[in-house]
């Protein structure tokens, strides 16, 4: 597994500049996530360009859930003033969870990448318990990361689980308080009506389908409904769509009305430039 990191120096006031500033990260991060024979067979990734890309990357479905699952993470680590005291409030009001809201980040430890699955073992405690919604002693948690993980890649193993958590597999976060050592299986879906509950889950979260809609509990599926205020705050997320919509096109972003400076900018986007060789802002 490799990490990339771009920081931005200065603030960007101009509407294209700061879609180019978006942009060009995330066209970076999928160039690098391709697969390595068809690189090379374009030449390396210093050859690949726009028109290349566009022909070779398959897009996934979820690469948006990906965007939107680390972004709440996100949020909740970095107490963003528009999630976390919402999510803060769901698992005291709805779960008997008392503190702040923090977040372990389980969806991507499913690839199994060792010392990033111990990342989350190392984030509970041998006394970890996730609650379940139900009258029953909640389970311990730890004892069953390495199960769950296995039950994502093997119906046999899923199978194999206790009834209670056997759709917990299925949790892209863990949201609880660790002072409290209560945690519960959190799924999340970039549309409403893709959430499904299952054994083991407690809240499905979602972005909201109107303006101030509030969190509700689904009690035939046993589930509560957290949808979280999403207005293009979550940029990784945006910049993904941006760049799909986008990748096909002769150029990836083209508006009439902007300042000269931006579209020299923009100008630099044609379907022939080499992605590794722009410039970021």
């Amino acid at each position: 597994m490799k990490y990339t990191l771009q920081i931005q120096q200065n603030p960007i006031e101009e509407a294209v500049r700061a879609r180019f500033a978006m942009v060009i990260p995330i066209l970076r991060g999928m160039l690098h996530a391709s697969k390595g024979d068809v690189i090379a067979r374009l030449g390396g990734h210093e050859k690949v360009t726009l028109e290349d890309f566009a022909r070779m990357y398959i897009e996934s479905p979820g690469d948006y859930g990906i965007c939107f699952e680390y972004a709440v993470h996100q949020a909740l680590t970095t107490r963003h003033e528009g999630i976390f005291p919402l999510v803060s409030e769901v698992i005291n009001g709805f779960c008997g969870i008392k503190g702040d809201a923090e977040s372990i980040l389980f969806g991507a430890e499913k690839s199994g990448h060792t010392h990033v699955l111990q990342s989350v073992k190392d984030a509970l405690t041998d006394d970890s318990r996730v609650l379940l919604g139900r009258r029953a002693q909640p389970p311990k948690l730890k004892r069953h990361i390495d199960r769950l993980v296995k039950a994502f890649r093997s119906e046999a193993h899923r199978e194999a689980l206790p009834q209670s958590i056997r759709g917990m597999w299925k949790a892209d976060l863990f949201i609880g308080n660790p002072t409290q050592d209560r945690w519960v299986a959190t799924t999340l879906k970039t549309r409403r009506n893709d959430l499904e509950a299952a054994p083991g889950l407690r809240i499905g979260m979602f972005p909201e389908e109107r303006p101030g809609q509030r969190p509700s509990k689904d009690e035939a599926q046993n589930l509560i409904l957290c949808p979280l205020p999403y207005s293009g705050e979550f940029m990784h997320c945006s910049a993904l769509r941006l760049v799909s919509s986008n990748r096909s096109s002769r150029h990836v972003v083209k508006h009439r009305t902007e300042s000269r400076s931006s579209m020299r900018t923009i100008s630099k986007l044609r379907s022939g430039s080499q992605i590794a060789a722009i410039s970021p802002l």
